[in-house]
């Protein structure tokens, strides 16, 4: 049978169709192994590091408390003459050793950073000594910064001991009462509280004495102020006194609202209990 010529030319179009197309097959199978697949990329976690166990320093004044996290590298040594003394020092892994800062309970007189009443009702100064660090060339950056953050725990030590500022009233206890002395009269305030007070003693408006308690680990919460000689801003008049030359001036008493979320109910009662102790104040404030 013979084939006329536009069948063969068909015939052979149709062939050359296919050959492209096979061609046109091969390539984008090469190309597409050529090409990388894309992986699902996994986020780990950054691993923090393991924390230890806070140093805790206990001292007649209150507790000394060195973060956890400085625990293998933290050295701590005591000297109790004249003074007693408190060094805490950087042991760093490579042998290298570095004084931190000292803290020295001593007479209560500048430069002392603040003072602290102990179990006798005595004021005692908190000193504090801080050591330079001058890290040369042999230091690695991983131990100069581990240094730099143990110094800067220095403001975290010292919250443990309820310090009052240098020349603030010391309460001293005399049976069931507690006498908080002040240039212009005696303060009385029930004693059983004496462990929870905090007395602080500010000046800008008259002499305005704040009563503040401390309750187990919660931060100190102000209760009350007696204020002598300020603006009416400074609370309602309570009383009237008069100076040694008979110039008579308010005494003015305002009361802090309290804010005793997460306390517990034991330290909610305790707290307004010390609050409520203002009436025995001014009650012994009028009989003056």
């Amino acid at each position: 049978m013979k084939l006329n010529k536009s069948k063969m030319i068909l015939i052979a179009l149709t062939a050359v169709l296919a050959i492209v197309l096979a061609v046109l097959v091969i390539v984008a199978l090469g190309d597409m192994a050529d090409r990388k697949v894309p992986q699902t990329q996994t986020t780990t976690a950054p691993t923090k590091p393991q924390v230890g166990e806070d140093t805790i320093v206990d001292t007649p004044y209150g507790k000394l408390v060195f973060p956890g996290e400085w625990e293998k590298y933290l050295k701590v040594e005591q000297s109790d003459e004249p003074d007693l003394t408190i060094c805490f020092i950087a042991k760093l892994p490579s042998g290298k050793v570095q004084n931190l800062f000292d803290i020295r309970f001593g007479e209560a007189v500048d430069p002392a950073v603040g003072q602290v009443i102990s179990s006798e009702g005595v004021a005692v100064g908190v000193h504090v000594t801080v050591h330079p660090f001058h890290p040369d060339g042999s230091w690695a950056v991983k131990e100069t910064e581990a240094v730099s953050d143990m110094l800067e725990c220095l403001n975290q030590v010292l919250e443990g001991l309820n310090m009052v500022p240098v020349g603030t009233p010391i309460p001293e206890v005399s049976g069931d009462e507690m006498t908080i002395d002040t240039p212009y009269c005696k303060l009385y305030f029930p004693s059983r509280w004496l462990e929870e007070l905090r007395i602080t003693v500010e000046e800008t408006d008259g002499y305005d004495v704040v009563f503040s308690a401390v309750i187990g680990e919660h931060k100190a919460v102000q209760l009350f102020a007696i204020n002598f000689g300020g603006s009416d801003a400074m609370g309602k008049t309570a009383h009237t006194l008069k100076t040694e030359n008979d110039v008579p001036f308010s005494v003015r008493v305002r009361t802090f609202a309290l804010d005793l979320e997460g306390w517990s109910a034991v330290e909610q009662s305790t707290v307004l209990s010390m609050q409520e102790d203002l009436n025995h104040l001014l009650a012994k404030l009028t009989e003056e």
